[in-house]
């Protein structure tokens, strides 16, 4: 079943920090980004936002995975399906020949706990990860020949990444 949808607008928001004057002048809340809830909607449900703009959980996500999640999740909302937004553990991949890196940020808004170097080794790769006050691991960073470690790291991790 294909339905049609008309809109007055339509707002394509491209960039790393945010333009909050056009949610400014719609009466949204804003913090550092537009405040989105669990489905993205803003302080107002007809509107949703998403990359860049959109403050999720206090945090700014501004890679193209939790982008990725938002959308998906968004557009089921918007088809009738109310799909909460999740975040996964979603590595940062830096693609240098000379010095490759992975990395997941902590993604907590107030992380308890401390980073810890595990290896640093000019043959094996450097790893660091963040570890909370119980020992789970809560982000990582791994550099040079490490980086062929992202999959066993990421199961080292909790399901969803922001709390």
């Amino acid at each position: 079943d294909q339905s049609e949808s008309t809109y007055d607008l339509i707002l394509s928001a491209i960039g790393i920090s945010p333009n909050l004057a056009l949610a400014k002048q719609a009466g949204l809340k804003i913090n550092r980004g537009v405040v989105t809830n669990a489905y993205g909607q803003t302080s107002d449900p007809h509107i949703f936002a998403i990359g860049d703009c959109a403050e999720a959980h206090g945090l700014v996500l501004t890679y193209v995975a939790p982008i990725k999640q938002q959308a998906q999740a968004i557009a089921k909302s918007l088809l009738g399906n109310a799909t909460t937004i999740t975040y996964p553990p979603m590595p940062v991949v830096v693609k240098m020949p000379t010095f490759p890196l992975t990395l997941v940020p902590v993604r907590q808004v107030n992380p308890q706990g401390r980073w810890q170097i595990v290896q640093n080794d000019e043959d094996k790769g450097f790893i660091a990860g963040f570890y909370d006050e119980n020992q789970v691991v809560q982000g990582f960073v791994l550099a040079g020949k490490a980086t062929r470690l992202r999959n066993e790291w990421l199961r080292k991790m909790p399901q969803s990444i922001i709390t």
